[in-house]
């Protein structure tokens, strides 16, 4: 039988294991969220204590890059309605440019106006006409509390979709039918709740009784009587005999 002989550890021998477990958790990767990690240490008291790291919350950037920005229209389009031929249009990529940041898209459509093709885009702020074309682009911004009404109707696989200003009025044909029933049924959510925030102004008429002016308002309204009444005939002719004589 062979015995085995008992070594005692010594206190070199376990700095030289702490110092190859450090180097050894130095070669992962750090966390670089400081929420996942507390630090521990020791208190006065002997007691150990957990310290929370601070939370920094993201704001949101008041620039978009363009990347950034075409990949967020690309999408708000494709939850528009707009097809695979909608995207591969002129101003679908025009779009990014004219479009504010942080401004997004909720309804779009798309065809023939006025023997021309064009696109109509309400967003949350506006309503952009666009009509893109190799060397010229046509657009046009019209305001959420400027629009009368809007008239949608269907022939078989198409739609006509005509939005009616007080200037002009936006006639589309030719529409796709998800994105005509959309874009109006979005034009006209906003056109019920501009009638319910904005009541109609009712003028008091009061009986001339019902108010007597102040003295004070009397003699300005004497004092400033002159200005606002012409000469009469004999007084001019009065003042033309005293510059003749």
């Amino acid at each position: 039988m062979q015995g085995t002989s008992n070594t005692p550890f010594l206190q070199n021998d376990v700095s030289i294991i702490l110092q190859g477990v450090k180097v050894a958790l130095a070669k992962f990767p750090r966390l670089r969220n400081p929420v996942s990690r507390a630090r521990l240490f020791k208190n006065s008291k002997s007691e150990l204590k957990v310290i929370k790291p601070r939370l920094y919350y993201r704001i949101a950037p008041a620039f978009e890059r363009p990347q950034t920005k075409a990949k967020r229209v690309k999408r708000e389009l494709l939850d528009a309605g707009v097809t695979v031929y909608g995207l591969l249009k002129a101003e679908s990529r025009y779009l990014p440019k004219i479009l504010h940041d942080n401004e997004h898209i909720e309804a779009v459509i798309y065809g023939q106006h006025n023997s021309s093709s064009a696109m109509l885009v309400a967003t949350d702020e506006r309503i952009i006409y666009v009509d893109k074309k190799p060397m010229v682009v046509m657009s046009d911004e019209v305001s959420y509390e400027v629009i009368s009404g809007v008239e949608f109707d269907v022939h078989t696989l198409f739609a006509t979709v005509v939005l009616h200003t007080p200037v002009k009025n936006y006639e589309f044909k030719c529409v796709n039918l998800h994105c005509a029933e959309k874009f109006s049924r979005h034009i006209e959510k906003h056109r019920l709740e501009r009638e319910h925030k904005e009541p109609e102004s009712v003028i008091e008429i009061l009986p001339n009784s019902a108010r007597k002016p102040k003295i004070s308002e009397i003699h300005e309204l004497n004092d400033m009587a002159g200005y606002y009444w012409l000469p009469t005939d004999e007084e001019e002719r009065r003042k033309v005999q005293q510059v003749v004589s």
